[in-house]
């Protein structure tokens, strides 16, 4: 496993400089938040697996590539989110791959906005819509075996993302501006809508990012 992050980060153009100097301490620990965050991104990418059958082996294929692709360093300051909106661009269309793959299902029929998945993970979707798509284009035959992954991803990918908002905040020039919807932010992942949760994020990090 050491061996394939190690290739991976390099695939990713990770900074030479920055491992050297920030990204670890002199004991080998890394101690940089966002090198640990970025870690952790290429971690759920390696850990990923590729179904047998060919039309989940595709659907996890694209799942990977959204996560390589959020791990990438682009995105990652040495202490703030960078591109924020195509970072969360990228995160929406993760999101709905993993639903798709966590065997979503309505609570009620007709549905009206409750849903679990597969392994009893609760999702709120207002007006029966992940943004822009409806309920009915999660509808995809289940495999039980990726399906456990993808619903720990999903919620591994939700933490790491408000991790690197609020590590965000915490650096920038007016804090209080962002306050608001990153508290909304929390407040939706507490009610698993997931989509409450990038936009309200997405929202707290413009605030933030444009002052710092």
């Amino acid at each position: 496993m050491k061996k394939e992050l190690f290739v991976v980060l390099l695939l990713l153009s990770f900074p030479v400089f920055f491992v050297l100097m920030q990204g670890f301490s002199s004991t080998g620990a890394i101690v940089n938040e966002f090198a640990m965050l970025r870690k952790d991104r290429v971690e759920l990418y390696l850990g990923f697996p590729t179904p047998a059958d060919a039309f989940h082996a595709g659907l996890a294929r694209n799942v990977k590539d959204y996560l390589r692709a959020g791990a990438h360093e682009d995105f990652y300051g040495p202490d703030r989110l960078k591109g924020g909106d195509r970072f969360f661009d990228n995160e929406q269309k993760l999101v709905e791959l993993l639903l798709k793959l966590s065997c979503l299902r309505p609570v009620s029929s007709p549905p009206k906005g409750l849903f679990v998945t597969g392994n009893g993970m609760d999702v709120v979707m207002l007006g029966n819509k992940f943004f822009y798509t409806p309920f009915e284009d999660f509808q995809v035959p289940c495999n039980n075996g990726v399906m456990p992954v993808a619903e720990q991803t999903l919620r591994s990918v939700l933490v790491l993302d408000v991790k690197l908002v609020e590590s965000s905040i915490a650096v920038s020039d007016c804090p209080e501006l962002a306050k608001a919807n990153f508290d909304l932010a929390l407040n939706a992942l507490q009610r698993r809508d997931l989509e409450g949760v990038l936009a309200y994020l997405r929202l707290a990090w413009d605030k933030a990012d444009k002052c710092s």
